[in-house]
């Protein structure tokens, strides 16, 4: 047999080999998760969460608290960027098996600009098209409510799929001069969803 060889590990050498590995599984575990086919972003802050939490030193930890420390501080220098990073955060914030749960308040208040920021271009070139819509409509004589169908000539109503689920579409919410204010619904879910 050749010296240290597996079959020559003493009762001890078992165990400390088995807490190694006990503190190593949730590396695994997390290193599966990501590499999956259909993973998200919105996991990788949740992940790095976990496996912090699981590196917390124990009073059983004695001989690998070294271990736990500098797996931590690898940890810490690898993904310090992530948190700070607006889409990670803002799409931790948007999977509803997360919202905030793993975020702090500037890092919620940070996510939810971002996803603001994202979805203002978005409603204002709606608006623009539908005021353009409108104009249009207003030059030709057609009233914007309905549309002529071309093949019968029949006037329907133009509705869209949609406009039942959304109706209405904006709130006005009266500001702290008392003047009111439209609140589109995609910002009231934000406010709702983030506590404010």
């Amino acid at each position: 047999m050749e010296q240290g060889g597996i079959d020559t590990l003493s009762n001890a050498e078992w165990e400390l080999a088995d807490r190694a590995v006990t503190i190593l599984k949730p590396f695994y575990s997390a290193t599966l998760e990501i590499c999956a086919d259909d993973v998200c972003i919105s996991v990788v802050i949740p992940i790095i969460a976990m496996l912090g939490g699981k590196l917390q030193t124990t009073a059983t930890d004695q001989g690998f608290k070294q271990m736990k420390a500098a797996l931590r501080n690898s940890m810490v220098r690898r993904f310090a960027s992530v948190k700070s990073t607006s889409l990670y955060i803002a799409a931790t914030l948007l999977d509803p098996r997360f919202k905030d749960l793993y975020l702090n308040a500037e890092e919620t208040a940070a996510a939810k600009n971002e996803i603001l920021n994202f979805l203002s271009p978005v409603m204002d070139a709606d608006e623009t098209h539908e005021n353009e819509n409108a104009t249009a409509s207003a030059a030709s004589g057609i009233s914007t409510d309905t549309e002529v169908d071309v093949v019968s000539g029949v006037e329907a109503v133009a509705n869209d799929l949609w406009d039942e689920h959304n109706c209405p579409l904006s709130v006005a919410q009266e500001s702290s001069e008392g003047d009111s204010q439209v609140i589109p619904e995609f910002e009231q879910q934000l406010r709702y969803s983030c506590g404010t």
